[in-house]
């Protein structure tokens, strides 16, 4: 039986953590301390995993039903949408570096560098990237600032 907005609102925590099931994989978690989260159980590559949704009233019924339509079209295209959220929250933590001279920033995003300064800004290519790290890492031991 489908889940509905009124369990989710009614549910209420008991000494040990459990699950109210709406189908498809999703599910509501409920904690003893009485949070409730959404979760999606999937299989991907042959192992059985669990996919954050939210937090309930947060993330209503609705928003997790699209939620987990959205990551089983991911799944149907060999995509596993653990993945690809783990690699959308680290392009968001990706933050400028500022070294002491504030004259220049440097900020990577996925695999590019970018160096910009009043004036000027250098985009490096993935490849070009890969050569500055390269070295970088060759001459850590080496590099005092």
């Amino acid at each position: 039986m489908a889940l509905t907005d009124r369990d989710a609102a009614q549910a209420k925590a008991s000494g040990k953590p459990y699950k109210l099931t709406d189908g498809g994989g999703l599910f509501l978690l409920l904690h003893p301390n009485g949070g409730k989260y959404w979760r999606l159980a999937y299989r991907f590559a042959g192992k059985q995993k669990t996919l954050a949704l939210g937090v309930y009233p947060d993330v209503s019924l609705a928003d997790a039903r699209t939620r987990r339509d959205d990551a089983r079209k991911q799944l149907a295209n060999g995509i596993d949408p653990s993945a690809v959220k783990q690699a959308q929250k680290a392009e968001q933590q990706i933050q400028p570096i500022e070294l002491i001279n504030p004259a220049f920033q440097l900020s990577l995003k996925g695999d590019s560098l970018t160096i910009q300064s009043k004036t000027t800004t250098l985009a490096l290519t993935t490849d070009q990237t890969a050569a500055v790290r390269a070295f970088l890492m060759a001459t850590a031991n080496e590099v005092t600032l």
